[in-house]
């Protein structure tokens, strides 16, 4: 059996990792390094770039809290090479914040600055010390090895200690 057979295989790549991520396996239980070498494991069923972009939505909003779906869903249909990046940002994140509570995404524009991204909130409880120090950990592990370009313009870590 190829790893991951056991996930439906009528769902997208992005859902079929985010499911395999939530059952705890990740790219590198199998020493993969890249999407490409989990994709070549995933049939590619799916065309509908519409289906494949809801899916994607269930994928992220299983592992954030989801706000205004609606601009989420335009920004990621223009965007998305992200979706991937999100997901694994979502093991990191977890793996050092423990947050007590999911991590917000939510699209972001300003239409002033000409500027158009992605969100991802951490809500904590601790001295903001800690947090910077995490936060450097993060960078570290994820945002400073991030291969997509668009993702490391376009994606960006606000925390908000509670």
């Amino acid at each position: 059996m190829k790893p991951f057979e056991q996930y439906n295989l009528h769902d997208s790549l992005i859902t079929s990792y985010a499911n395999a991520v939530s059952a705890g396996f990740w790219l590198n239980s199998f020493d993969w390094h890249e999407e490409d070498d989990f994709i070549k494991y995933m049939p590619e069923i799916e065309s509908s770039i519409s289906i494949r972009l809801e899916k994607d939505i269930e994928a992220l909003d299983r592992l954030y809290l989801l706000k205004d779906i609606h601009e989420l869903k335009k920004f990621l249909s223009d965007h998305t090479s992200i979706v991937f990046e999100l997901i694994k940002a979502h093991k990191y994140i977890e793996e050092i914040f423990s947050p007590e509570y999911k991590p917000i995404l939510e699209a972001c524009f300003d239409q002033e600055e000409s500027y158009k991204g992605i969100f991802i909130t951490i809500n904590i409880n601790m001295p903001p010390e800690k947090s910077v120090e995490l936060l450097q950990m993060l960078d570290e592990k994820w945002i400073s090895k991030l291969n997509d370009p668009e993702a490391k313009e376009l994606v960006g870590i606000d925390i908000i200690n509670k």
